[in-house]
Parts: C-alpha cells; structure tokens; sequence
C-alpha cells in the first residue's frame, strides 16, 4: 500500500508538471489504478472522470470510462455509477466489458429505486450474446442478472413475470447463494398471484433447505400466516410452533402470526380456539407488541 500511495503522488506530479505530454494520459490512469488498490473508490473514480474528460482521445480513455464506474460502483455512488456504465455501454470498445456495464449499471439503478430502467439494463445484458456471456467475468454475473430481473419485476408488482425469472433462476443456476432470498421473494409474489399452493412450497423449500439462512425465521412466519389466511389453523399452529421451537430469538414473528390466527377463529366464531390463540399470541409478544391489558 506504501508504493501505491507514493506512486499516486509521483503519478500526480508527472500530470501537474507534464499535463500536455502524451504520457500524461498513462499518469491520469494510473493514479485511478493507485487509489483503488488502496480501497480509496471514490478518489480512484474521480481520477478515472479526470483521464476520461481530459484525455478522451487517448487509447487510456475506455478503460478509464469503465473504471469510473466501477469505483463509482464500488464507493456506492449509484446516480455517477448508473451514468458512466449508460456511457460505456454506448461508446465502449470491449464487448465483455459492455456486457458487465449493462449490468452494474442495472443493479445500481435498482439501488437508486428505478426498477423499471434497471430491467432496462439486465435485458441489454442478457442480449450480450452467447459467446460474450460465457465469458468467465460474465458468466458470474449471469444469475445475479436473472435474481436482478426477478426482484425488479416484482418491485414492478408484475408478479407473473417475477415468478417466471425465479424459476429461471431455480432451472439454470440451482446452486447459486441467493436461491433462498428468490424463494422468499417468489413465494410473496405467488401469494398474489393467488397461487397459495405453490407459494406454501416455496417458503417451506427456505425453512427446509436453508436452515441457517438469516431469512428462514421469516419464511416460516409467512408459511404461518398463509395457512391461517386459509384457515388451515393446524398448519398455521405447525409454522408457528418450528418458528419458536427453532428461532427463539425470533418469537415476536409467531405472536404476530397467533394474533393473525386468533383473528381467523375469531370471524369463525371458535371463541374458545381464538382465545387460547391470543392467549399464545401475548405469551410470545415482544413488550412493544403487547397491548396494555388494564385498557
């Protein structure tokens, strides 16, 4: 990190005292390369922008261009990053790199809540072409792109095409670190598409086979509240039960889902059923969940 530092200096020098010279295009660059091997991403962009605006003739400028955004990316500048991946995807000379431009620049302006335009980007992705996405920095990124797709879709409240990415994303890439997030997205999107069934086997898929996951307390609640929706209380009272039995930290999520149950037995008039349910509900409710019982 000492060399990186004082190269960026000797870089810097070189540029102030020789910015006509036709290495000052190489010194602009390399401080860029300096200041991000220090983890210094929002200096290493802005000295990407300065190679890009004052030497944009230069071999040096496309690269630069990409790194602008990387590190824009990087330093979670998402408005500069969406905007330098736009104008790499438009004049940048490296197919791979326009690939992995289209879908930082997705993620980032997801990121920034436009979900629309970032399917936008994810689809100029994925229009990349075969022989440019089976490259090895592209072909990471290609399950993230599908995840992207899925969650933008459902920020969308498209929930049809939502569930369709998912699956994609289960069929192509069924080992990818995400898939529990995609089940727990896709199981809500399954729920109002009203397809209750398949999105029970989703959330039960999170609680079964990703145990660990920090999302697995949240599945089964909502595994619990779809049941007592439907009024299948025995299921409903399973969920809960794994939920508190499994995830004690997380008993505030299966007194919400009693008091939903409660309220289901309730309208059914069981009064003794929704009484013992409430009666469970404040049991296992967090000080801020349980109502003043002198009111």
């Amino acid at each position: 990190k000492g060399d990186n530092a004082a190269a960026a200096d000797a870089f810097r020098a070189f540029l102030d005292a020789y910015g006509t010279d036709e290495r000052a295009a190489v010194a602009a660059y390399r401080i860029g390369q300096c200041l991000g091997k220090l983890g210094k991403s929002a200096e290493a962009a802005d000295a990407f922008d300065v190679c890009v605006t004052r030497f944009r003739d230069s071999r040096w400028a496309d690269g630069a261009l990409f790194n602008k955004g990387r590190y824009s990316y990087d330093a979670e500048r998402w408005q500069p990053a969406a905007a330098a991946f736009y104008d790499y995807t438009k004049v940048g000379k490296v197919a791979t790199l326009k690939a992995q431009a289209w879908y930082f620049r997705g993620d980032a302006l997801f990121r920034l809540n436009r979900p629309e335009d970032a399917l936008v980007a994810y689809d100029g992705f994925f229009a990349s072409g075969a022989d440019v996405l089976n490259t090895p920095d592209c072909k990471e990124l290609r399950p993230f792109a599908r995840f992207g797709t899925g969650v933008c879709e459902q920020a969308a409240q498209r929930w049809d095409k939502a569930v369709a990415a998912f699956r994609q994303l289960f069929e192509d890439y069924p080992a990818v670190p995400m898939i529990d997030e995609a089940l727990l997205n896709g199981a809500e999107a399954l729920r109002h598409l009203q397809k209750l069934d398949e999105a029970v086997t989703w959330l039960t898929r999170v609680a079964d086979e990703y145990p660990k996951s920090e999302l697995a307390p949240q599945a089964l609640a909502r595994l619990a509240a779809i049941e007592a929706e439907r009024g299948h209380t025995a299921a409903a009272q399973a969920a809960n039960d794994r939920l508190v039995k499994t995830y004690p930290e997380f008993r505030n999520l299966a007194g919400e889902g009693r008091f939903r149950m409660a309220w289901q037995r309730l309208q059914a008039k069981d009064y003794e059923a929704a009484e013992k349910l409430y009666k469970e509900a404040l049991d296992g409710a967090t000080p801020e969940q349980e109502p003043d019982r002198k009111s």
